[in-house]
């Protein structure tokens, strides 16, 4: 009688304990699937943020792109106005430099003939 209620202790103590062992494997499997779905979601988040951030590089490369073109024109627009006032510079400069040479050639006639006159005043003067 003692055997058998030992037994029957010991296969009712094995059941319990099966029994708990069942039923931690049970939850560590729910557990383990919302896991897993979590994951799932994080990996989708992760995904879509990738996605984002790819947009937003793909934007501001655009936006850099046109930013360059745009500065680019601007320098070449400045670029063009300078060169063209340098031009125009240039060519008041060689208007005023025919300028100043016909006026020193005029001076130089009226030099000559002023020096004429007094030549000609001085002989008078001798002459008389």
């Amino acid at each position: 009688e003692e055997r058998e209620r030992l037994e029957q202790q010991l296969e009712s103590q094995f059941r319990q304990h099966a029994a708990e062992q069942l039923h931690e494997a049970s939850e560590s499997a729910h557990r383990s699937e919302e896991l897993a779905s979590r994951v799932d979601s994080l990996e989708a988040g992760l995904g879509e943020s990738r996605a984002a951030v790819a947009a937003v590089a793909a934007s501001l490369s655009e936006e850099r792109e046109r930013l360059e073109q745009q500065l680019e024109s601007q320098f070449r627009q400045h670029a063009a106005e300078q060169l063209h006032e340098a031009s125009e510079s240039a060519h008041r400069s060689e208007e005023l430099a025919s300028r100043v040479d016909s006026l020193e050639a005029g001076l130089g006639e009226s030099r000559a003939a002023v020096a004429a006159v007094a030549a000609s005043l001085s002989e008078e003067r001798e002459r008389l």
